[in-house]
């Protein structure tokens, strides 16, 4: 005969799943679990599958609950759209403004048609995750996510400043410019690491100004869990060709095996390009880029007719490194 759990002991069971509920990097947080309620009710929403028994008895057991669910959580109708400020492969990111604060931030849609057809190079779950978690004032953070039949919504911070690469292009940029916002992205991507992901994409394009003009990092969406040992694995191809070091282009079609230091590697072609004003393996082709990444020994080089400090020159070379 099972023990008899006595009122003080049930108590003390529902005090610590209530304090896990609330907790916001818990396992079972509420947010995590109702979105869970929510997707499964959506996915199951379908003409498809509602002509299964036993689907169609659980939508109509739980409508009411699903729709209370909806009508409390924060949804795309709460902001008003500003205007698009951005568009990508799974979607777009637009400003608006939260009607009932005024607040403005950048909303980012990610369409699940899309993310579902490229499931190998969709990672939606680490970019909230890091945005959520990361306690990093180098990292854009999220206020809100949220999901509806069409698409994923991530809530951020807006930054008005714009990104580097917009920088870059009106200003021939200083080298006390560069020392500063490379000291920046250094610890925005130290921060990634410090969770255990590597970024993967670390480009001037995902570097964006604060109204104070301080850098945060953005656009984890490429980001990857690394392993007990350090590294991933993942022979896709992902980043962006000016930006991708050796090892990255190695295990394309093979192991699929690096770890953190393609994400420096990327740090210095990023300091090299503001210096220099173009990235420091460019080619007309493709493969002439490629080929000069992997025999970087002896295509990297300085232009005599910009100057640049010595310590800025071993700075960009001990980042150009393959890992030992």
């Amino acid at each position: 005969m099972m023990d008899k759990i006595d009122d003080a002991d049930r108590r003390q069971r529902l005090l610590q799943l209530e304090s896990r509920l609330i907790e916001v990097k818990s396992e079972i947080n509420v947010d995590g679990l109702l979105d869970t309620v929510q997707a499964l009710y959506l996915d199951c929403d379908h003409p498809a599958l509602r002509r299964m028994k036993n689907v169609e008895s659980f939508l109509q057991r739980y409508e009411r609950s699903a729709n209370v669910i909806v009508t409390c959580r924060m949804k795309p109708e709460d902001f008003t759209v500003i205007k698009t400020i951005g568009r990508g492969a799974f979607g777009e990111v637009q400003l608006v403004r939260r009607k009932s604060t005024k607040h403005v931030y950048a909303m980012k849609l990610l369409s699940k048609f899309e993310m579902i057809k490229r499931s190998d190079s969709a990672f939606f779950w680490e970019e909230r995750f890091i945005m959520a978690n990361a306690n990093s004032e180098w990292i854009v953070k999220l206020h809100f996510a949220f999901q509806d039949h069409k698409y994923l919504y991530m809530v951020m911070d807006y930054m008005p400043g714009g990104d580097l690469v917009n920088l870059m292009s009106n200003y021939d940029v200083p080298e006390k410019w560069a020392r500063f916002f490379c000291a920046e992205v250094v610890l925005a991507v130290d921060a990634i690491h410090a969770m255990g992901f590597v970024h993967r994409d670390v480009k001037p394009d995902n570097m964006l100004l604060d109204k104070h003009g301080h850098l945060k990092l953005a656009d984890f969406g490429t980001c990857m869990r690394m392993g007990p040992d350090g590294l991933v694995r993942s022979d896709t191809a992902v980043g962006t060709p000016d930006y991708i070091s050796p090892e990255v282009l190695k295990s394309q079609g093979g192991e699929g095996l690096y770890g953190h230091e393609c994400d420096w590697w990327s740090v210095g072609v990023f300091l090299y390009e503001m210096l220099i004003g173009d990235t420091p393996f460019y080619a007309e082709s493709l493969v002439g880029t490629y080929g000069k990444i992997m025999d970087h020994k002896n295509s990297l080089s300085f232009p005599d007719d910009v100057e640049i400090s010595p310590e800025a020159k071993n700075l960009i070379c001990s980042f150009l490194t393959e890992r030992t």
